[in-house]
């Protein structure tokens, strides 16, 4: 299966901003929302991958502001934390270090 591609951007105040056709899903409302503009956070879950990868750790988590996001050698799971109605987008390792490099580059510009 094919991911749609996600657009990243510069708004009118210089804060960054991703979507989706356009639209937010959960995967860019957690880039928008949790990661932001921290270059910090953006390496701290790229490295957390690599370490998945390599089979140095098992599994990682960290809570933001509106998400949840668990990496495993299953991959990534990027859940809602306060309606767990919504379930949670998921998607490769590979696919979310594309998408946080992406991003991260955008921060960087």
């Amino acid at each position: 299966m094919t991911r749609p591609s996600y657009q990243f951007e510069l708004d009118e105040t210089d804060q960054p901003h991703a979507s989706l056709a356009g639209e937010i899903d959960q995967v860019a409302d957690f880039l928008n929302t949790d990661v932001r503009r921290s270059s910090e956070r953006c390496e701290e879950i790229l490295s957390a991958i690599t370490d998945i990868q390599q089979g140095t750790t098992p599994a990682w988590s960290c809570t933001g502001n509106l998400y949840e996001l668990c990496l495993s050698t299953q991959g990534a799971a990027i859940a809602n934390v306060y309606d767990e109605t919504i379930p949670p987008a998921e998607l490769t390792l590979a696919e979310l270090a594309t998408l946080v490099r992406d991003w991260h580059s955008l921060l960087a510009s």
